[in-house]
């Protein structure tokens, strides 16, 4: 039997982002800060990893993957490297407003 494919909302439109959010189905948000991992690895090294951890979890319990927020929390290496970040107070405002949009 085939494996069933991630749900992307991104490559949904909008009846089925309607139908999965009256449903409840499970939605992921994968957060991962852009920053240095080295010369051998991406930037995006983070974001990529938690893409993949939700794409999985989406396809196991049936739910949904929203857009990713490469941002987070992480700043230790912003005075060396390129890093994204937002100060731990605004990134807590900003993730809530992305699920209370959701779940309007």
């Amino acid at each position: 039997m085939p494996r069933p494919l991630a749900r992307f909302i991104k490559c949904m439109n909008t009846v089925e982002v309607e139908s999965l959010l009256a449903r409840e189905a499970p939605l992921f948000l994968p957060v991962g800060t852009l920053e240095a991992h080295g010369r051998h690895l991406p930037v995006g090294t983070d974001t990529i990893c938690a893409e993949k951890i939700a794409e999985e979890l989406s396809i196991n319990l049936q739910g949904a993957v929203a857009p990713a927020l490469e941002y987070g929390l992480t700043n230790v290496l912003a005075q060396t490297s390129p890093a994204s970040f937002f100060p731990e107070e605004l990134f807590e405002k900003f993730f809530e407003q992305i699920v209370e949009n959701f779940y309007k």
